[in-house]
């Protein structure tokens, strides 16, 4: 191992804000079979443990509803819209640019799927500062399982106390501490603790140039 340092990113709630393209969404497959939109809000805590569980829980007051179906419906939907409302989070790219200067190892891992991921990462400017993006349908489990996070590491070389999960939701903080690497809260996100703990916390994202990592 050298003294390289790795970061690896959540996408939703930590670089972007994704919240209204999924609600949209979300919104438009309960409309083919005349269901009422959920709010903005109850959309938000659905979010954060991939979209099969986000169509599961969208759809628990309708349990008559074929579950394929839905979640088919919710991603070739989702597939197309994915930035029509989707921003990255101030600073992001400027900051980006200066951790890759440092020599920072950028990673994103994600519980959105692969194809969606990558779109929103290209057309935001974001992919051309990362290394490498694991998204929800790779060899990979979803967080909060480590293996996404042991496998960067060993991947690129570097030590669990040089590592950094960054992300705003509980599956994050805890992939992160089941690793055994550094973790970093982004409070400014969608996404909650649940009691996890972690080495440091962001109120906006830019702030990641003023830890001392």
């Amino acid at each position: 191992m050298n003294d390289k340092k790795l970061m690896i990113f959540d996408l939703d709630g930590t670089l972007i804000d994704s919240n209204k393209d999924l609600t949209v969404a979300v919104n438009y497959m309960r409309s083919k079979f005349n269901l009422p939109p959920h709010s903005d809000e109850t959309i938000r805590s659905f979010v954060g443990n991939g979209v099969a569980k986000l169509v599961e829980r969208a759809i628990a007051d309708a349990p008559e509803l074929d579950f394929p179906t839905c979640l088919d419906i919710m991603r070739e939907y989702y597939t197309a819209h994915s930035t029509d409302y989707t921003f990255a989070y101030p600073k992001v790219l400027e900051t980006l640019a200066k951790l890759k200067s440092q020599g920072f190892v950028l990673t994103v891992f994600t519980n959105k799927f692969s194809n969606a991921a990558e779109i929103i990462l290209k057309k935001l400017g974001i992919e051309e500062f990362l290394d490498e993006i694991i998204g929800s349908d790779s060899e990979f489990p979803l967080k909060p399982e480590p293996e996404a996070i042991i496998y960067l590491m060993g991947k690129y070389q570097v030590k669990k106390e040089n590592t950094y999960m960054i992300g705003d939701h509980y599956t994050d903080l805890e992939a992160g501490r089941r690793a055994d690497c550094r973790r970093i809260f982004a409070a400014y996100g969608m996404g909650k603790t649940q009691g996890e703990e972690f080495d440091y916390q962001i109120n906006f994202f830019d702030e990641l140039t003023e830890l001392p990592l």
